[in-house]
């Protein structure tokens, strides 16, 4: 019986992810979505543009990946500034930086912002996919 619960609830779990995230994501081994961080249509501000955004926070241990994805009230011109430079992904071309000891990528996905805040390029790498 535990089994089963513990099988509905990781399935549940992963169907809230692919409904909040407007991105196809994937979740690496080992990570389970941690419920009480996930935000849902909240309003916010990127790059001084007002923004609606929706966050699923993965873990496993200590390790963390957030995904968020952004949908601003105007368009956005994706470009890299300060240390973050453009790069090629799994296919997702956008921007890259390295700060204070993560890696930080972000895309553009059918007018939305998605981006994927992991401990590592690896990381990021298996939540996109190919």
């Amino acid at each position: 019986m535990k089994n089963i619960l513990a099988i509905c609830v990781v399935f549940i779990t992963l169907c809230t992810i692919g409904m909040v995230c407007a991105a196809e994501i994937n979740n690496p081994e080992g990570f389970t979505p941690n419920q009480s961080l996930t935000v849902n249509n909240e309003t916010g501000d990127f790059n001084g543009v007002k923004s609606e955004f929706t966050r699923v926070v993965l873990e496993n241990g200590t390790d963390n990946i957030t995904i968020t994805d952004m949908v601003p009230s105007k368009s956005i011109d994706l470009a890299p500034s300060g240390n973050a430079v453009m790069k090629n992904i799994s296919s997702k071309q956008g921007i890259y930086q390295e700060k204070d000891g993560r890696c930080i990528f972000q895309y553009l996905a059918d007018g939305t912002i998605v981006e994927i805040n992991a401990p590592n390029e690896k990381l990021i790498e298996e939540v996109i996919g190919k």
